[in-house]
């Protein structure tokens, strides 16, 4: 089981290295900031929406 996992994580490191530029792979640390939607509900349950900034590691950005 172990060298599944290490093999895993190996394979992550590299994507994250060679596809996503990041030079430090999982051991990076950068930031990057992005803009959020979030649901807000005023008085009599009507819905309006409002954009929050979130700092977040710079490879979770690719996610969004």
């Amino acid at each position: 089981m172990e060298t599944v996992v290490n093999f895993i994580v190996r394979a992550v490191d590299e994507i994250l290295k060679t596809e996503f530029k990041l030079a430090k792979g999982l051991a990076d640390t950068s930031k990057t900031t992005i803009q959020v939607e979030v649901p807000v509900i005023k008085g009599r349950g009507k819905h309006k929406a409002t954009r929050l900034e979130k700092s977040i590691n710079k490879y979770i950005r690719y996610r969004y």
